[in-house]
């Protein structure tokens, strides 16, 4: 039987004894942390991992058995039930990603089911979802935008942005 989310439970179906949830997400944030992410990052990702784990033991589901119609539920709970927005639910499912590639490089899952549903649902990296089409302005544009500036504030700021390439969400 799978435990309440945060117990010390054994999870896992069939005879096969695996860490519980809890010491299995905990892993992969120490794993998270030696890869060099930031303490904030690791920080999203634990949350994440924890919110998904309590959707699927509210439904019975288990962490080890997760698979693309799951996760294709998992996103639609998560777009239309609870509202969030699409570039939420693709920064969750790229939490999600990387803990099942965890996953199957400590041996606990074959593969990542992620990947699938990424490929199919979540195109917010090829397929720009705001509504605006981007365009880039030229190194003259630039110039004659940062010339026009008369703050010098405004104008560092400019040219902050022109030399490195920050982008709008950054």
């Amino acid at each position: 039987m799978i435990e309440a989310p945060n117990k010390s439970s054994e999870i896992g179906s069939g005879s096969r004894k695996e860490p519980s949830a809890e010491r299995i997400i905990d892993r992969f944030g120490k794993d998270c942390t030696i890869r060099g992410m930031s303490p904030g990052t690791v920080e999203v990702y634990i949350y994440n991992v924890k919110t998904f784990h309590k959707y699927l033991y509210q439904r019975g589901l288990d962490l080890l058995d997760v698979d693309k119609d799951i996760l294709r539920d998992y996103l639609e709970y998560q777009r239309f039930e609870r509202g969030l927005s699409q570039k939420t639910v693709e920064n969750q499912f790229t939490t999600l990603s990387s803990f099942y590639e965890y996953l199957a490089y400590e041996g606990l899952r074959e593969m990542n089911p992620v990947l699938q549903v990424r490929k199919r649902y979540l195109r917010r990296y090829k397929d720009n979802d705001d509504g605006q089409t981007r365009q880039l302005i030229s190194v003259e544009e630039m110039a004659r935008l940062i010339n026009s500036t008369l703050d010098a504030r405004d104008k560092a700021i400019l040219a902050l942005l022109a030399k490195t390439g920050i982008r709008r969400g950054e």
